[in-house]
């Protein structure tokens, strides 16, 4: 008994060596940058800016994989609004602002440690009317949209320089390069456009939203969004094969979910269900958005499942049928 208990704790303090070697590991191979300060060169501090697009820029810190950067109105010791707090890459990071007075510090992260943040930058964008060096933050739909529905509202951030603003509907993915336009609504004085019923089929479409005053305009401020109609093609069971008994209690399912065949063409993800009885009213295991066509499963304990397998796009079109059914039994 004393022999058992012996090696039971050797071994479990084996795997908890492991453990914390393997937790450690990242540590041991990335750059301790806790001492380091990251080198801010935009924006000046103290600076006042003409335009409503701030562009950030900072020396890259050696041993930094990403940057987080915080921006506060009216400063960090007076707070109101905390308006961003964002991790990116690289060296420079561009957001749209209203005008108004603000602060921003930045610091450097890698996976295992955090640089000290730097300290508070002020700047200023200023109160113009100078619409020419503005641009429009859109908020709704969101980068790459996909939608089984025809009814879409665009919404953007209203300017304070602008009297109203400008709607257009382009057709493909590129408003620039589009020469054909579907819709043009010029005297739009709230900041939200709704598109015309029966304007829609499924397809890929740009728009774009531009803000006047009596002296100036902006230019447009662009995204593109997808109209999805199409239900993704029904799966396909492979293996394991139907009423079959596994080799061991570890299953990997494998199925073939085809593609999106419709003009616009949505990523397809699928869910699997896994059941003890064969009208799935008991559900074992239920995972949804598998993007690949297989799982592997562990089963705790013998007995009889049955199978099948589901697709749906990111537009939200389900398969218009769940796979076949398959059973099979656990050892």
């Amino acid at each position: 008994m004393q022999k058992y208990y012996f090696n039971t704790i050797t071994k479990y303090s084996l795997i908890l060596g492991l453990i914390l070697s393997f937790n450690s590991c990242n540590a041991i191979f990335e750059n301790d940058i806790t001492e380091e300060k990251v080198k801010v060169i935009l924006p000046i501090d103290e600076q006042v800016l003409s335009t409503n697009q701030v562009n950030f820029k900072w020396q890259e810190l050696d041993g930094a994989t990403d940057y987080r950067i915080e921006i506060v109105t009216p400063s960090f010791a007076n707070l109101e609004n905390f308006v961003l707090d964002s991790l990116v890459s690289g060296d420079n990071y561009s957001y749209i602002l209203n005008p108004g007075e603000y602060q921003f510090k930045i610091r450097g992260e890698n996976s295992a440690y955090q640089s000290l943040y730097t300290a508070a930058y002020s700047f200023t964008i200023d109160s113009i009317s100078d619409l020419s060096n503005m641009l429009i933050q859109l908020s709704a739909p969101g980068i790459n949209y996909y939608t089984n529905s025809a009814d879409i509202t665009c919404s953007w951030q209203g300017v304070d320089a602008a009297e109203k603003y400008e709607f257009q509907l382009k057709p493909g993915s590129n408003f620039d390069a589009s020469t054909s336009v579907l819709i043009i609504e010029n005297d739009i004085y709230s900041t939200t456009y709704t598109i015309p019923e029966g304007n829609l089929e499924e397809g890929e479409y740009s728009w774009g939203i531009k803000g006047y005053n009596q002296n100036s305009s902006s230019d447009f401020s662009t995204r593109s969004f997808m109209i999805d109609l199409t239900n993704p093609n029904d799966v396909v069971l492979e293996t394991p094969l139907d009423d079959i008994t596994a080799a061991s209690q570890n299953v990997v399912f494998k199925w073939n979910s085809g593609v999106d065949t419709g003009v616009a063409q949505s990523p397809v993800s699928t869910s699997i269900e896994i059941s003890t009885d064969s009208l799935f009213n008991t559900d074992y295991i239920t995972q949804d958005n598998i993007t690949s066509d297989s799982l592997e499963v562990d089963f705790t304990l013998a007995g009889e499942y049955w199978w099948r397998v589901s697709a749906v796009d990111e537009a939200g079109n389900e398969s218009e049928f769940d796979s076949e059914v398959r059973k099979i039994t656990i050892p």
